[in-house]
């Protein structure tokens, strides 16, 4: 059965899904998997609360395709569920104790072999060191690939909002670089 829908477009799976088909939202939640953990990465700066926020953004997209509306793309609607949950699980983090050995982000500067390996790492530090609205809007933009319409939909603020958030971002992304 689900060889027969991975054929089928977002637009052809989802009214299935709203309707109470188990396998339509299966192979949704399969497909777009990989933009949700990018979303919760890029927003929480380490690999278990990324995994964690996916879990539960997923769980709550599972709960609530029912009242999906198509007023927004299926992957507008699916990304503002990452962001809450990222946002959700960066408020968590001051009520648990955190796990030792987690792969959180370095503090001291990385030698490596490849110049790009340490550029990206000090790329991911000040990103991490942004405020939560600022960063959102950076993994938006630049790892999701949202258009400034897009982005104001799925975290609800008007498009001037969202334009000054992230040039603020970059400005702010760019003196931490600096700084380095």
């Amino acid at each position: 059965m689900s060889q027969d829908l991975a054929g089928l477009s977002d637009e052809e799976l989802v009214p299935r899904a709203v309707q109470g088909d188990r396998h339509a939202l299966e192979q949704l939640l399969r497909r777009h998997r990989t933009t949700v953990l990018t979303v919760c990465a890029g927003i929480t700066g380490n690999r278990e609360d990324a995994l964690d926020a996916c879990q539960n953004a997923l769980i709550r997209v599972t709960g609530a395709i029912g009242g999906f509306r198509s007023e927004a793309r299926f992957t507008t609607w699916l990304r503002a569920i990452a962001v809450n949950a990222a946002k959700a699980e960066i408020a968590q983090r001051g009520r648990r104790p955190y796990p030792v050995g987690d792969d959180v982000l370095p503090t001291e500067p990385v030698r490596a072999v490849d110049g790009r390996v340490t550029d990206g790492l000090r790329v991911r530090q000040a990103l991490a060191a942004l405020d939560v609205d600022f960063r959102a809007v950076v993994v938006l933009r630049h790892l999701c690939g949202c258009s400034y319409e897009e982005i104001a939909h799925v975290l609800q603020i008007p498009m001037g909002t969202v334009k000054s958030r992230l040039s603020r971002a970059r400005m702010d992304l760019l003196e931490l670089l600096r700084l380095d």
